[in-house]
């Protein structure tokens, strides 16, 4: 069940826990946190309806324009990024941080421990782990460096990358069709959501945020793929992230591919609002 219990302030942050059943049968169930269109509608903005990636893809300019009518969206969007992401935050902006923090210690100490034999060292090492990536992100892993940081083996700092990404912490990215494993090297590592970011640095990285946003509420749907030209590929379509000003010039050769802009309430043609990635769960 991907779920983590932080019953220190009785709320969820996502992870991936094994709950045994009758006859040692496991059963696997994935809570997401927060997307944008929900978060949207706990502020009591609006109720809109949930949007395909294909539909958003194909009408992208009408849709922006619908959501758009009567609201500013950016300040909404910039506020989701920092501290909406997670349920709790309901609970008082104030306290926001400092619960997420709780959370994630609770995550390390106690759930992964619950589904993973590790001793003390080692969640000591993953917590370094994650401040060590927390600086770097988005990283091209160097896995001896890695291994340097937080003195183990190559094989652990893998393995620790995984049970990272397991737990919904990290995003772990790979080129298509590249067979993933335990111990299979990532070729990009992010933070799972941006409000993450904001734990380990007042200020998060724009380049890394718009990155993380997109990865995180892709994957809750699809399967989210690095690209051998542009940023990541979904299904058919490639994808280049970047600000307002994001040109084409490195996907222009690309078949079913789009400019993913920051920055921008509605989109023209090729170019789609960040934002509205955010609506498809």
């Amino acid at each position: 069940m991907r779920k983590c219990f932080d019953t220190s302030i009785g709320t969820l942050i996502g992870m991936s826990i094994a709950l045994p059943l009758l006859g040692r049968r496991v059963v696997y169930e994935t809570l997401e946190g927060l997307s944008f269109r929900e978060f949207l509608k706990f502020e009591n903005i609006g109720d809109f309806p949930v949007f395909p990636l294909e539909e958003i893809v194909e009408n992208h300019q009408n849709i922006a324009m619908q959501i758009t009518e009567g609201i500013k969206i950016m300040p909404l969007f910039k506020k989701y990024l920092r501290n909406g992401y997670y349920l709790f935050y309901k609970e008082g902006v104030k306290k926001y941080e400092t619960k997420l923090q709780e959370a994630i210690n609770n995550v390390i100490d106690v759930d992964i421990p619950a589904v993973e034999n590790i001793e003390f060292v080692s969640r000591h090492k993953l917590k370094k782990l994650l401040a060590v990536l927390s600086t770097l992100v988005p990283y091209t892993p160097n896995i001896k460096e890695l291994s340097d940081a937080i003195d183990t083996n190559r094989n652990l700092t893998v393995k620790y990358l995984s049970l990272l990404a397991n737990a919904k912490l990290l995003n772990l990215v790979s080129f298509k069709n590249k067979t993933i494993g335990d111990l299979t090297k990532p070729d990009k590592v992010l933070l799972d959501n941006t409000n993450l970011s904001y734990i380990f640095g007042e200020n998060a990285n724009i380049g890394s945020a718009r990155e993380t946003f997109f990865v995180n509420q892709l994957n809750a749907v699809s399967k989210v793929s690095l690209a051998n030209q542009g940023d990541f590929v979904v299904d058919k379509y490639t994808f280049e992230v970047g600000g307002k000003r994001k040109t084409f010039d490195q996907i222009k050769d690309v078949p079913n591919s789009f400019v993913v802009s920051d920055d921008l309430e509605v989109g023209h043609k090729n170019k789609i609002p960040l934002w509205l990635f955010g609506m498809m769960y």
